[in-house]
């Protein structure tokens, strides 16, 4: 049985949160990698949850927005973003989401919250 945004979001001990991008529920996820790559899509080959705790991320809006669509455009089922306790981030930068709307957008957001930051 395929691994399913929504399945993946159900699992409560990762303590997941969907922020943006509910239409993508159903998206089923090929495979996950970690990268802090600040251009990562040409890695991607589509059906990835990708995800990010953000190190070396830009900060101005336009770069926000470029790294976003960078990802949709390497194809990826999913983007997570790691915040919390021990992460560069409290919480994903308002500034990126909701990820910008354009015919064919496939991104979605999570955020984790891990037990000391609850």
């Amino acid at each position: 049985m395929p691994l399913t945004v929504n399945a993946l979001l159900a699992v409560r001990d990762l303590h997941l949160a969907l922020v943006a991008g509910a239409t993508g529920r159903d998206r089923v996820i090929e495979a996950a990698h970690v990268s802090e790559l600040a251009r990562p899509g040409e890695w991607l080959h589509g059906g990835e949850l990708l995800m990010t705790a953000g190190v070396v991320l830009p900060t101005d809006p336009e770069s926000c927005r470029g790294y976003v669509r960078d990802v949709v455009d390497g194809g990826a089922a999913a983007l997570g973003f790691g915040v919390g306790h021990g992460q560069p981030h409290l919480a994903p930068p308002a500034r990126w989401w909701p990820p910008p709307r354009r015919p064919g957008c496939r991104c979605w957001w999570c955020r984790t919250r891990c037990r000391s930051s609850r």
